[in-house]
């Protein structure tokens, strides 16, 4: 089998099958890993991972380490 002018395996972006399957399932952003708005409102993102505010946060081009509150996160975000 030739492989398809129209997609090459070395240009295609990487996707794991759970991102794909929580997009299929009706999974939102909020399930996905990556960095998102702060949900506590104390930076401008905080890393997700799987859905679970880390430590990692950024503001700006500035990335640094805060752990999350023990509070709720707001209900805005």
């Amino acid at each position: 089998m030739t492989p398809s002018p129209y997609i090459r395996a070395d240009l295609a972006p990487r996707v794991s099958l759970r991102s794909i399957l929580t997009r299929a399932h009706g999974g939102g952003a909020g399930h996905e890993d990556g960095w998102h708005a702060d949900p506590f409102g104390r930076h401008e993102a905080r890393w997700m991972s799987d859905g679970t505010p880390t430590g990692r946060v950024r503001d700006g081009d500035v990335e640094s380490y805060d752990a999350p509150p023990d509070e709720e996160p707001s209900p805005t975000s």
